[in-house]
Order: structure tokens, then sequence, then C-alpha cells
């Protein structure tokens, strides 16, 4: 290592300031270029005679407009970390400082490096200084000798901690700010500081800060590899930096919620980095609530955004193929997407797009069936209620019984299955006609007309027609077959020896019935409605045989040997599906009262975009489907064929916070059998949201408790009260006030049903200021709200209420992963209150995990 390059001149107080003061003189710099071409008197007029000269100059102003508010984002939030590279062979180290975008100075070096570059790894993923390897298009070896991490803000500079051997312990003991203004104050605080770099104008470069140009944008995708330090006191300070990157994490974790998701570039962790970075094209990371899944899968949005146009050499985006815009997150609620609505703009990039899947498919079944009698479809909050009917619901009940089935694997087998025998039963339907009128005198034409055999002659050209499209849905394979018989037809009309010859054999009326039959049978099974092709798969379902325009081809439902409420069929190849009929009867009754319920909805619709074709979102380039834990594998197959092909997908979520009612949750590992790419990623480990006391009761809750690390501990325990129904409303009202009070912005009461929420917040919303929190409810932002479960996934408040933890409510061992998804909203605080006898699912009394609080300190505490 030269001393003279990475030595206390580029690690001293003062160079920070010149370089934190050239930063800002030259985004100034920018910041008044590009509001020259944001006011351009030439956009959107016809000032130039030359055409491309003015599309060029409309094409600049937009950039410019883009790049002057990615400026100003910039401006108040400069970088936020530095790392020294010694590379090897090379005489020089490189300073990289990493912000949420880059800036050139005015020859093209780099002053701020764009935090998803390749280089960037290196701080995100490698936590000590010492040796340390990028490996992706090449092997790209060093050392890291400094690290450090600030807080920017108007022009001061804090510098949080740093591994430097000479300034660490003054770093982090005084917290000293730097002003860009103030060098001889700052230099006088530390005497040994040294103060030999010069100043730095606008144009100059900083001194030994050789960075080769670009050097980032060649290394491609990869991955950081690093190793132990040897010595005794290098093997300090790489300590020392962990123990201040925990404390500055813990600090930013302690503070209180927004009310919205923030970016987290600053404290990337290093378990987060790698999912982020991961290269695949779909992957998918399971993570305990709080570790930070959501706000991952966003900044790996934005991360395939920026490489995507590097790989398309369009940093620009010039074309706007890459723009945040064109990126769908599927989102558990509305609600939940006013919540994550500013992290891409954050991040320099467009706001995203967003959808409610739960709503969505429903919506697009309500216009399939637009011109049919009205149906009245089920949402998921109806069939969430449905499933909180307390102790006294019966576990056997027969509708639970299909939403099992509905949400397995097997009925995506099912349904392949089903369409497999209908395209057996078309092909034998189409296969006749041809070859009986035509192959007698197949000899005869074929020697005296030049038609075209395979067009007219042969037996299975109907067949043929049909098993041509195997890929393309079954209405078009269809279509494919009348169209080829009206060829044949037209063929043989138009051609008077042929239609002499054929008439030979064939009376003109029977010509004229040539294909009729088929032809009717097609037909009629082209127009079935959506809900016609469910009721034929329920019965194929039950019975194993076909019913419907294929009937004639099928067993007649009478005449089955066996009773349907004992028969079990096995549609799927072997896989046993249980006497289904117990369930099948109750779901057809339902749809001929014109209901379709929940867990029908997305089955129907599948079966249609096998039918009828899927929609494609078009212009989708990335996808993020959050809270996956609560889509059924049929879910998925659907959600891959509505997304483009070439669309990459991002997929978190949770199985212990699965709230949908005896629903089977998606084994992540599973999903390779529908995104053959998948890459399923270790899972997240730590929980950045609850304090420790909080998280480790919260899986204590769970059967068996998972274990979740966690870097924050508060010193309070969550709270449990007992608290008769008749004050219940005046205890929680008093309790909310209280915690405003002691200055938390956010406190949600979570309730298990809408309705219980609905009620509570009826009775105190005149005594506290507060809201209701439902699906009518669009934006979220701190405050005060009553909710249900179902309403709070995914968010977070500083405090939570669980409104009633009494047995009565949480009680069965279904109620463990809602209870746990409640309790884990909280940040800070947590109280349980209950009616008599807390849930059993809650640990023995005698538990180290929470304490409890009698009623009069809740009530009289001032």
């Amino acid at each position: 290592m030269d001393r003279l390059n990475c030595g206390p001149d580029i690690r001293s107080i003062e160079f920070e300031q010149q370089f934190l003061a050239k930063v800002c003189s030259r985004l100034d710099a920018c910041i008044a270029e590009e509001l020259k071409w944001a006011n351009h008197s030439g956009y959107g007029g016809r000032n130039h005679e030359d055409d491309e000269v003015d599309f060029h100059t409309s094409e600049r102003v937009k950039i410019a407009n883009r790049n002057l508010q990615n400026h100003k984002r910039l401006r108040q939030s400069l970088y936020h970390a530095r790392f020294d590279f010694q590379w090897q062979l090379e005489d020089h180290c490189e300073l990289v400082y990493i912000g949420l975008s880059r800036l050139d100075d005015r020859s093209g070096d780099i002053l701020i490096h764009d935090w998803r570059t390749p280089i960037c790894q290196l701080h995100s993923q490698s936590k000590k200084v010492g040796p340390a390897e990028i490996v992706g298009t090449g092997r790209n070896r060093g050392t890291i000798l400094l690290r450090r991490e600030y807080q920017v803000d108007d022009e001061r500079i804090r510098i949080l901690s740093s591994t430097d051997e000479f300034n660490c312990a003054w770093f982090s003991a005084a917290a000293v700010e730097i002003s860009a203004g103030s060098s001889q104050s700052a230099t006088a605080t530390h005497q040994n500081a040294k103060s030999e770099s010069s100043a730095l104008s606008d144009d100059a470069d900083v001194p030994n800060l050789a960075v080769v140009r670009a050097r980032n944008e060649r290394f491609g995708e990869g991955r950081v590899q690093t190793e132990s330090l040897e010595h005794g006191n290098k093997r300090l300070k790489a300590d020392v930096i962990n123990t201040r990157s925990d404390e500055m994490l813990t600090q930013i974790l302690s503070e209180n919620t927004s009310g919205a998701m923030n970016q987290i570039v600053r404290t990337i962790q290093t378990e987060q980095d790698v999912v982020i970075r991961a290269n695949a094209p779909v992957v998918a990371v399971q993570g305990p609530a709080g570790s930070g899944k959501s706000v991952i899968a966003l900044h790996r949005a934005a991360y395939m955004l920026y490489h995507m146009r590097m790989a398309a050499n369009d940093p620009e985006d010039l074309s706007g193929r890459f723009s945040g815009s064109r990126v769908m997150v599927f989102s558990p609620n509305k609600t939940f997407q006013s919540y994550i609505v500013g992290v891409l703009p954050s991040l320099m990039e467009d706001s995203v797009q967003s959808t409610v899947l739960h709503d969505m498919v429903p919506d697009r079944l309500e216009r399939a069936l637009r011109n049919k009698s009205s149906y009245k479809i089920e949402r998921l909050s109806q069939l969430y209620e449905a499933g909180q009917n307390g102790p006294h619901q019966n576990a056997g009940d027969v509708r639970l019984k299909g939403v099992q089935f509905k949400s397995s694997r097997d009925i995506y087998q099912c349904l392949v299955a089903f369409l497999d025998a209908i395209k057996t039963q078309i092909a034998k339907m189409v296969s006749h006609d041809v070859v009986h009128v035509i192959a007698p005198e197949e000899r005869q034409f074929r020697a005296r007309e030049r038609i075209d055999r395979q067009v007219l002659l042969s037996g299975d050209v109907l067949v043929t027609a049909f098993e041509r499209g195997v890929e393309k849905p079954l209405i078009q394979r269809i279509d494919a077959v009348l169209a080829c018989e009206r060829e044949v037809i037209n063929r043989i009309r138009e051609s008077p020896d042929v239609l002499a010859a054929v008439t030979k054999q064939v009376s003109e009326a029977r010509l004229r019935q040539l294909f009729a039959d088929t032809r009717k049978s097609l037909r009629k099974i082209r127009n079935m409605s959506v809900i016609r092709w469910y009721i034929l798969f329920l019965n194929y379902l039950e019975t194993g045989k076909l019913g419907g325009p294929f009937a004639n081809e099928s067993t007649p439902r009478g005449s089955e040997s066996r009773s349907r409420r004992t028969r079990k069929s096995t549609p799927a190849g072997g896989a046993e599906t249980g006497e289904m009929s117990d369930w099948i009867r109750p779901t057809i009754r339902s749809i001929n009262k014109r209901i379709v319920m929940n867990e029908d909805v997305v089955p129907i619709m599948c079966l249609h975009g096998m039918v009828a074709g899927f929609p494609t979102m078009n212009g989708v380039i990335h996808a993020v489907v959050d809270e996956a834990q609560d889509y059924s594998m049929l879910q998925f197959q659907y959600l891959r064929r509505l997304l483009p092909a070439t669309c990459s997908i991002t997929i978190v979520g949770d199985p212990y916070q699965s709230i949908i009612p005896h629903a089977q949750t998606t084994d992540f590992n599973d999903l390779t059998t529908v995104f053959p790419d998948c890459s399923v990623m270790e899972p997240l480990e730590f929980s950045y949201r609850s304090s420790k006391e909080i998280t480790d009761f919260a899986s204590s809750l769970l059967l068996p408790a998972p274990v979740i690390k966690n870097i924050r501990s508060t010193g309070v325990l969550p709270e449990l009260i007992d608290v008769p129904a008749s004050t219940s409303g005046a205890v929680i009202a008093k309790l909310v006030e209280r915690l405003n009070d002691e200055g938390f912005r956010s406190v949600g009461v979570v309730c298990k049903s809408s309705a219980e929420a609905a009620a509570l917040y009826t009775s105190i919303s005149g005594c506290v200021s507060i809201s209701l929190l439902s699906d009518g409810k669009i934006e979220f932002q701190a405050g005060n709200y009553v909710t249900s479960l179902l309403y709070a996934k995914g968010l977070e408040f500083d405090a939570v209420i669980i409104a009633d933890a009494s047995d009565r409510t949480y009680w069965s061992d279904d109620d463990r992963r809602p209870l746990y998804t409640a309790c884990t909203r909280a940040l800070h605080r947590l109280y349980l209150c209950y009616e008599n006898e807390m849930s059993k699912l809650i640990p023995p009394v005698d538990s180290e995990l929470y304490t409890f609080k009698r009623l009069a300190d809740v009530v009289n505490a001032s």
C-alpha cells in the first residue's frame, strides 16, 4: 500500500470538508445547467428549421426535467458511505463515495457512485476492512482500507462511524459535525488530524482520487467474497466497524414511524443486499415479520431497472422502456399501496403501478360475466370474515374442505387433466367426417385434380388443424378447425370437376350437411360461458366423466356403478382427491343461485384463461409479489400467464403470516414448478421492525417457535391487561391517548375481524382522535387507527393494542399465525387486552416474555 496515496491526507477531516464542498458545488452547477435546458424556449415549438434538431432538443428538455428532479433529491442526501479500495496490482486506491445516484465531475470522473453499481456491492456485502473481491464477468481483487458512514444534511456532514485507527474513537465519541465552510474550527478540534490536502476548486480533481473513469460500469453482475483479517489489531478494527454500524442501525430503527415506507439504501444489510442483487429473472425469498421483505423487493425493482438500462446502453432511458411506471406491484390491499408509493421516487425512479390481485381477479370475472345474468362475486374480505366465527365453528364445514382443495397444488393438475380430456374428445369429434366422405375417391381425386392433399383429401385434416396450435388456447384451436372446415367445403364447391366427382358419391343435400354435426358441437363449445365451463369441470372432478356437449362421448352420470357421494376420483393422474361431492354439490348449488364464492374465483378465471386465453399485462418489465404466503399455487399459475414472458419477478412473503382461514400456504420451494427459472433464496433471519422483546413474544405464539434474530432491545416487555367487556372501549381509548402523550405518533388498535373493528371504532371515536382503517381507506399516514388484521397486513405502528386477546377470539391452532401477525405490527410497544381468560395460545403465566398490567394503572395513569 502506498501511504502517500492512501494516508492521513485523504482520511483527514479537512479532506472530508473539501470533498463535501466540491460535491455541493458540482451538484449546484448541474442543477443550474439542467434548469437552462428545462426552460429552453424551443421545446414544444417550431423554432428550429431542422426537424431532427428540434426533436433532439425536445428529448434533451425531457431529460433535463427528470435530471433536475433527481439532482434536487440528491442535494438533500448527497452520500451516506465511503470505502477506500486498493486494487490488486495497481499503485493507487479508489475512494468510493456511495449515494442514491451517480454524480460526475466536469472531467467525467465519478464523485458519487450509484448504490446499484457492482463496486458498491463491496460496501453492502463486506462489513469489514481487509481482502475482498468482486466475482462476475472478471475477477477484481483488492483490499478495503477504510470504511465510513455519514449523515449529510444541508452541506453539513456527521461522520457516524469509521474504521480509521487514528480518528475512529474521536468520530464516534464526539459525533462531530463538519461544515463545508468551517475547516479551521474542525481542524482545531482534533489536533492530530492531518491537513496536508490542498484546497479543491470545482474544476480540480480530488487529491489522490485516481478514479478509473466508469470502472464500475464494466464489472457486470457479481458477488463479493471477503476473507478474515489475520493480525490482532486489524481484527479489532474490523470488529469496531460492525459494532458502530449496529449502533447506527439501532438508532435509526428506534425512531418512530413516519406513516410511509422509506428507502433503506443507507442501512441495507448483507442478507438484504444479497436478495436485491440476486442474478436471476425470478427471485423468491421468505423472512420473518419486519425483515424488510417489502422494501427489499422495491429496492430490487430499482436495481433491476438500473441494470436493464445499462444492458441496453440507455442510461438516460431515452426510450422510456425502463421506467418505474413499468413495474407492477401486487399488494395485499389498497391501503398498502399508499404506504409504499414513495419508495421508488426516493430512489430516483418513477412511481410504480400497483394492484391487488385478490381484487383484480374478481373484477375480471365480473367483466367476463357482464352480458350474463348478474352474479354476486364474493371478495377475499368476505371469505376472511366467514372464517372468524369463534370456537363454535364447525371444523368439518364442507366449505372449508373446498377452500383447502381449491388452494392446493392438486387443483391445477385437475384443470390440466380436464382440458386434456376435452381436447381428446374434440379430436375424436372432428376426425371422422372427411375420412368417410372423401377417402373412397382419394386416388381418383389425386390423379385428376391438382389439389393439395393435406387441405382436401386427408382424412385427419381437421385433426391436424386442431393439433397444430397445441400451445394456443382451446377457443383459438376450435376456430382453426372451423376455418379449415370452411376451406374444405369452399374448395369442393369452387372446383366444378371435384364437385361433380364428389356428388357422384354424395348427394348435394349430404354435401351441405358435411361437417354440420361437428360444426354445431364446436360452436356450442365455443360459446359456453365461463360459468358453464366451471360447472363442467366440477362434474368431471366428481365423476371423472365429461358432460354437456361431450355427453355423447361420455358415460351418463346415472349409469355410474357407485354413488357420487362415495366415489373417490383421480382425474389428476393418480393423486386421490377424496370424497369431493361433499363440497362440489354445494358449490354448484351456490353458482346456480348466482353466488360465486371467493375460493372459486381464481379456478374459474384460470380455466377461462386456458380456454379463451389469458389477458397479458403488456409493458410490465418487472413485477413484485408481496405477501406471497396468501397466494395459492393456482394463483401463481394465473399470475405467470398474466405477465409477459420476459418480465422479471420478485416474490416475498412469510408463511407464518398466512391468515386466510384453512387455505393451504404455498411452499416457496414449490415455486420452481411454476417458474422454472426461479431462484429461491435463503430465508432472511433478522427482524428490523419490532424490538427484541416484541419479536420474542410474537414468535413464542408459533409452534414450533422460529428463531428470529433481532438487534434492538428496549427493555420494555409486552403487557397483558385484563379488561372487563363493559370498560374495554374506555380503557383502549385511554391507552391510545397516553401513548400519544409519550410521543408515539402512530398507534394501531388491531381487531380480528372488520365487524369488531367497526364496533370498537364507534365506541371510542368520540373519546380519542382515531380513524377506522378498512377497505375504503386508501391513504395511510402516521396517526391512530382501529383496523382488522386483514387491513393491518404489511403496515407498522409505533405501538399496537390487540383489542381482544381472549380465548374466545384466538382459540385454535389456526389462530396462531393471525395473532403473531397482529403482534408484529408493533415497533416499540405492544399491549394485549383480554376479558376473563387470555388466549391459551399465549405462553403460561410464569413466562418471562410479558408482564401483566393492572387495569387501574391504565385508567389512572396521567
